[in-house]
């Protein structure tokens, strides 16, 4: 399994080649710089979210970093702020690669938040879900790192 310093590397990689991708489409329109490293900050946490069931280096930094989400979610949107308590809260009870490495929950569960935050900001609609897809890429890319091409979609 590698380390958390590999997670935001792939992270890093993961995020510039998102932003070359968009740069490319010109329906996904400009951001500014700000915006920029907002979407960074979202494919770096995307990138350790999976760990942060396990007391590790990554869960003190996903942990580090929800002091500074929350109280934004708080003022942007309630549901948004219940929704980053539920998963900070889940984080302590469930077992290691249990739900936070499963690819359905990596991918609904920040949708979720992305709608119910868009159908208060309409006007923000395009960069929030930008958010949502840099940080599920940055989450799958942990997995990717975790178990490898061959077992990246699970068996039935």
């Amino acid at each position: 399994m590698p380390s958390y310093k590999y997670h935001l590397l792939a992270g890093v990689t993961t995020y510039i080649i998102l932003v070359r991708l968009t740069t490319l489409a010109p329906q996904c329109g400009y951001f500014s710089l700000k915006h920029y490293a907002i979407l960074l900050g979202c494919c770096l946490l995307g990138s350790i979210f999976p760990d942060i069931d396990i007391q590790s280096s990554m869960q003190r930094i996903f942990f580090k970093s929800m002091v500074v989400a929350l109280p934004v979610a708080l003022f942007i949107n309630t549901t948004l702020f219940i929704g980053l308590s539920i998963a900070c809260l889940a984080t302590l009870v469930l077992p290691h690669r249990s739900l936070t490495h499963h690819p359905l929950f990596l991918i609904i569960f920040p949708l979720i938040l992305a709608t119910t935050v868009a159908a208060k900001h309409p006007q923000h609609r395009l960069f929030l879900f930008t958010i949502c897809i840099y940080f599920i890429i940055g989450a799958l890319s942990h997995r990717l790192l975790d178990v490898g091409f061959a077992r990246f979609i699970p068996k039935k």
